[in-house]
């Protein structure tokens, strides 16, 4: 027989590798509440308490901007920003005596009006936020309005709240500013999503605004520089400076707004040969600028061809830069990455950090080019840069690895049940970074799937361009997009926008598939369990399949009732049926089928997201009887052309222990050595090492030799299971590597060691160099299983390296929260050793020492509330 326990943890890696439609009602039930309709449309039920309704509003325009130039230098003793603003705006409507500019933590020279003939100063009130300036006299609508400001910004003096996906808001940032830190170099750059861009210079800071600008940028003559738009001219100065004059002639957002200032390298590119495509990468990177980024304009080929709108600004940059504060930020022509973008060839073929570049790039038209009006309609811009990857790899992979990519999106939000009442359309929030979540990123990227398997991919880019081009270098709101798809579809779609724009949740269905008894007519019960008090019943065109031996037969249905039943009739044996078989709905769906349907599903199917559907139903329905044809199942899933079910059939493999059934070690090993995908030959090894058969070292070795860090590290890992001597042997010749992949795999190795000798070199490793999180985690298990006096001192690295950023901070937490049990429990079982010790003087003197040691180390662990 299979225990259970494997089969609910099977539908957990399932669930863990995103690697299906399917989710095991026991892993995602939710206590439910009596239905109380069969309304065919979507309706939320009154409450007996009305509840006042919070809203948060669209910035009021009182002002437009229009242009703003910057004079900017920097003192990075200091960490100001030395500038001077020109701000052109107008009255938006109403006649004006007085303008508010956003400008944080400036020391104020000059505020000043300039006109044709004179520069007027002006009185004005500032709070270190807000800066209120008295016009000397009262201007009409449309009249225009020139500003001069003369100040010094102090970014580092700010202190605001971040979010998961921007954890700081200080607008500009001075990395390593005096060089102090040999290992990482000198940067400037600026992060201005949401509202941070006044962190370095006066401007009214918010989405619905859209301005032109200049930027001069006066810096060392060593370090190139990137702003928006193009760089027009670089002058040299005789004090060893430089100034470079950056020019946007198109009108963006002021978030939009950057700089980056420091020692890169520039790798020149173009798109359609006219539009400079730039690389800015760090010299030791330099030579795999086209290796990471080379793909570039073909990207925005796909994206030009696919949307019918070209690319619209008037270059593409990128640029890598240090300790950057979110993954990337699609400014204006020039997109901030992360460090970890810039990459060796090895790191490559584990993450070639394609998504990130194309959603980065899918924002220059979704955000950049149409802006969402306020941040409560940020799924214009998010859900779209989302959905972009999914674009991206439909055009370069093709829809089977797009489909795999996409469902990891279902699975975050579905996970993330504290984001189910929250609709795309915020209504309200606290603070704009409160937005950007699993909601407006992963929920709204499936919700524009939906949108567009319902349409039609023809009406579906058709809409898309109606929009983009009636709203270039404007700003929008959701019902903006709404009416375009409208306009092209002659559909009314108020449903559609009103269930999954202002309204939360999600269906949560439970599908029963009953054949009759001649296998020729299939009945199909579909019921939505959720609360329909709360979220309604959903309104969900889907298509069915029904599948004989010689056809499929589509049929396209409304699932609007909170309990509704479809018969389909057939000249044939029907084999199975596939409920949403373009597999697109936003759904916890719990599908019940018998193991033979689940089956015949799996070997007449070629999507990938019905073949991963049919193996975790399998695995959920079989029993012992069927184990045979489980194998079956895996056999074929290890051999598949493609990579993803390849993945399935190893999970399978690993989960319900078949190593050993029908010569099916025999295909781990080759997928181990030979598989197209890194990380499905780092599992492979991880699974023959984790049976402790020595027949699968030479295997492991080869591995040792993979081109893959992700493969290399496991190998050396699994090494240690068969051969440690070997292993160690082979990770001490890694340990001087500058490589933080080899180190980490060296961290992994050595974490398995009980010897304290190895101490030494994780402390150096955490104290005086750049380790990452992950390192400081195998620390940790390094040191849970050393002896109490080496346990004591990595407790205190520990409280050190904790200081260092929030990931080391958790780490620790979890260390000292599960050693502060293990400790204890040791400490009782010591107390009653003394107690049944007798007149055993030795024995009780050793383990009142013993005590006492352990005493010590519980005392100086931390307790974490």
């Amino acid at each position: 027989m299979i225990p259970k326990h494997q089969i609910s943890s099977f539908s957990s890696i399932l669930l863990t590798f995103v690697l299906g439609i399917v989710l095991i009602a026991e892993s995602c039930a939710t206590k439910k509440k009596p239905e109380s309709t069969n309304s065919e449309s979507f309706h939320v039920s009154p409450k007996s308490t009305p509840k006042e309704i919070s809203w948060t509003p669209t910035a009021e325009t009182l002002h437009d901007m229009k242009h703003i130039t910057l004079r900017l230098s920097f003192d990075y003793e200091k960490q100001h920003v030395i500038g001077n603003a020109t701000l052109q705006l107008t009255p938006h409507f109403y006649p004006s005596n007085q303008v508010v500019l956003d400008a944080h933590h400036f020391i104020l020279h000059r505020v000043s009006r300039v006109n044709d003939l004179d520069t007027i100063s002006l009185k004005y009130q500032y709070d270190s936020l807000k800066l209120t300036i008295q016009l000397d006299r009262e201007f009409s609508k449309n009249e225009p309005i020139k500003l001069f400001i003369a100040y010094t910004a102090q970014p580092n003096t700010i202190v605001n709240k971040g979010s998961r996906a921007i954890s700081d808001s200080r607008g500009l940032y001075f990395i390593n500013p005096t060089r102090a830190d040999k290992q990482k170099p000198r940067q400037i750059w600026t992060q201005g999503e949401p509202e941070s861009n006044s962190g370095w210079f006066p401007v009214i800071d918010k989405p619905n605004q859209k301005m032109t600008q200049e930027i001069y940028l006066t810096v060392d003559q060593n370090d190139k520089t990137l702003s928006n738009g193009e760089l027009q001219w670089s002058t040299n100065h005789a004090n060893g400076t430089r100034t470079d004059y950056w020019k946007q002639s198109l009108p963006h957002a002021p978030y939009l707004a950057m700089i980056t200032v420091g020692d890169f390298v520039i790798t020149k590119d173009f798109w359609r040969d006219s539009v400079a495509v730039d690389y800015y990468l760090e010299p030791k990177f330099a030579p795999y600028a086209q290796l990471i980024f080379g793909k570039t304009p073909k990207m925005m080929e796909c994206f030009s061809q696919r949307l019918g709108v070209d690319y619209p600004w008037e270059k593409f940059s990128q640029v890598v830069v240090r300790d950057f504060v979110s993954g990337a930020m699609e400014n204006t022509s020039a997109v901030i990455h992360y460090d970890a973008v810039q990459h060796d060839s090895r790191q490559h073929l584990d993450n070639p950090q394609e998504d990130i570049i194309a959603h980065e790039l899918f924002h220059h038209w979704f955000g950049d080019l149409v802006t969402c009006e306020s941040w409560n309609n940020i799924s214009l811009n998010e859900s779209f840069a989302t959905y972009g990857e999914y674009m991206w790899h439909e055009c370069e992979y093709g829809k089977n690895h797009a489909d795999y990519q996409f469902t990891s999106n279902l699975s975050s939000y579905l996970r993330s049940r504290k984001k189910h009442d929250a609709p795309l359309f915020r209504s309200h929030y606290q603070n704009p970074n409160d937005v950007f979540d699993v909601v407006s990123y992963q929920k709204g990227s499936r919700v524009l799937h939906m949108l567009r398997n319902h349409v039609g991919d023809k009406a579906f880019f058709a809409s898309l361009k109606l929009y983009l081009t009636q709203y270039r270098f404007q700003t929008a709101e959701i019902h903006n997009l709404r009416l375009a798809f409208e306009e092209v579809t002659g559909k009314d779609l108020n449903w559609f926008f009103n269930q999954w724009y202002f309204n939360a949740g999600h269906p949560d269905l439970v599908i029963n598939h009953q054949l009759d008894t001649d296998r020729k007519k299939i009945k199909i019960r579909v019921e939505q369990k959720q609360d329909t008090n709360q979220y309604g019943v959903f309104r969900l065109p889907v298509v069915i399949e029904v599948h004989t031996q010689s056809q499929v037969k589509r049929y396209s249905v409304h699932i609007n009732k909170s309990q509704q039943q479809f018969e389909f009739a057939s000249d044939e044996t029907i084999l199975f049926a596939l409920v949403d078989a373009d597999h697109i709905l936003l759904a916890n769906i719990d599908e019940q089928k018998t193991f033979a349907m689940w089956n015949a599903q799996f070997f007449n199917t070629n999507a990938f997201l019905s073949k991963s559907a049919a193996m975790s139903g399998m695995v959920a329905n079989m029993n012992e009887t069927q184990l045979v044809y489980i194998t079956e199942v895996a056999k074929a899933a290890l051999v598949d052309t493609f990579f993803g079910t390849r993945e399935l059939g190893l999970a399978i493999v690993d989960d319900l222990a078949l190593m050993d059934k029908d010569n099916i070690a025999e295909l781990i090993k080759q997928i181990a050595t030979g598989d197209s995908e890194a990380s499905n030959r780092a599992m492979a090894v991880n699974m023959l090492g984790e049976t402790g058969n020595r027949n699968f070292k030479n295997t492991i070795l080869k591995a040792t030799n993979d081109s893959s860090y992700q493969v290399f590290g496991e190998a050396m890992k699994q090494l240690f299971v068969l051969d440690s001597v070997a292993a160690i042997k082979l990770a001490n010749s890694y340990a001087n590597s500058d490589i933080n992949q080899i180190q980490l795999a060296v961290a992994k190795t050595y974490s398995l060691s009980p010897n304290p000798v190895y101490f030494d070199y994780f402390k150096n490793k955490l104290i005086g160099g750049n380790a990452s999180w992950q390192f400081a985690r195998e620390f940790s298990k390094y040191i849970s299983i050393q002896n109490t006096e080496t346990k004591m001192k990595g407790v205190e690295l520990l409280k050190t390296i904790a200081k260092k950023n929030a990931m080391n901070q958790m780490v620790a937490a979890d260390f000292f929260k599960t050693q502060k049990a293990i400790v204890s429990k040791q400490i009782q079982t010591i107390d009653e050793q003394i107690k049944s010790s007798g007149k055993d003087v030795n024995r009780k003197a050793q383990l009142e020492n013993e005590k006492m040691n352990l005493q010590k180390l519980l005392d100086n662990i931390p307790t974490i509330q």
